[in-house]
């Protein structure tokens, strides 16, 4: 079940996640070779200070220059770690000048010479005043429980409609007993939506209960990133119903394989979940509020899913292995430690 929840709270919304739902159609052909990065002011890819470059070379070049195009366009801006685009790990990278690609790595570093150690103690630096919040942020802070399911049924009757007919569609997901949706102004970063499955304390007596919990700041964020103030109103909303649509995919295929095996998916098939709700929630999206409507989200690039694939499949067949292994009889009780340990990682 840890792994589970590990495996369902990393991958669930991953179009959503990395700074932007709606810009997964900003950056269309790439090369994954050389990806675009999103810079950041600080070591830890926290803070608020962070665009998005072309690429690691485009970033380094911005490093230590104005943005004209900022809200202060004399701010110098400094840079010291970034995320690849596409990188669902989300891991963090030190900025590091790169004299040759993947040769010679020379870490950032300033040229001192002939600095002196300064005798006084300098002025601090007033504090700028706070930003203004975006229309987005604005409506984030507003956002309530309420609203999210006005906006979640208003969605589900226009459902009425239209015809379903995407992979992994489950019906019975619609208005489900066993699920509890919230929000949460707690903000993990780059989380739009997470899905908890939870099969109760009894293993004899399992029972299904689903918890969903959506971030209607970090979709604030998204939104701001990518839309101008007079769009952002309707970008927010369609946002968040991209994020109920996704997540009610999870839900019916949660419900699907607890009805038929009274139990959850395996840790492995996270994957197929993940695949089905990008292209399915997308297709029933433009089904209800069309094609190119604003703030309409992209879904995984082909390329994105195919490069993963074989590490994918090379997991799932040692999972699957050493599944056979742990079911046999003569399987001593020591090596099954061992594999479930295994199995875990």
């Amino acid at each position: 079940m840890k792994t589970l929840r590990k495996l369902l709270a990393g991958t669930l919304l991953v179009a959503l996640a990395a700074f932007g739902l709606a810009a997964f159609a900003y950056f269309v052909d790439y090369d994954p070779d050389d990806p675009p990065v999103i810079g950041f002011t600080d070591k830890e890819c926290r803070n608020e200070d962070w665009k998005i470059f072309e690429n690691h070379n485009a970033l380094i070049a911005a490093d230590g220059q104005p943005d004209p195009n900022a809200d202060d366009p004399e701010k110098i801006w400094k840079y010291y770690s970034y995320i690849e685009w596409g990188d669902h790990t989300y891991t963090c990278h030190l900025l590091k000048y790169e004299a040759v690609k993947v040769k010679g790595v020379q870490p950032k570093k300033p040229i001192t010479r002939g600095v002196k150690t300064p005798t006084t103690t300098p002025t601090p630096t007033p504090q700028d005043p706070p930003r203004e919040k975006s229309p987005a942020e604005v409506q984030a802070d507003n956002f309530t429980d309420d609203a999210a399911k006005d906006l979640q049924q208003c969605w589900e009757k226009k459902l009425d409609d239209i015809t379903v007919e995407a992979k992994g569609w489950n019906s019975d997901a619609i208005g489900a007993t066993e699920v509890t949706w919230g929000i949460t102004k707690n903000d993990a970063p780059g989380d739009a939506a997470r899905t908890y499955p939870s099969l109760g304390d009894d293993p004899a007596n399992p029972e299904l209960s689903i918890s969903v919990v959506l971030y209607p700041h970090q979709i604030a964020v998204n939104a701001a990133t990518y839309w101008m103030d007079q769009q952002q109103q309707e970008t927010f909303k369609h946002m968040v119903a991209y994020a109920q649509i996704h997540e009610t995919f999870h839900i019916g295929y949660l419900k699907s394989v607890f009805d038929r095996t009274n139990g959850l998916p395996k840790p492995y098939e996270a994957w197929d979940m993940e695949i089905q709700a990008h292209k399915g929630a997308s297709s029933v999206f433009r089904s209800l509020f069309g094609g190119k409507k604003s703030g309409a989200p992209g879904i995984l690039r082909e390329q994105e899913i195919t490069s993963k694939l074989p590490q994918y499949q090379e997991w799932k067949d040692e999972y699957t292995d050493l599944e056979a292994e742990l079911a046999k009889p003569e399987t001593t009780e020591a090596r099954k430690k061992e594999i479930e340990s295994e199995m875990e990682t």
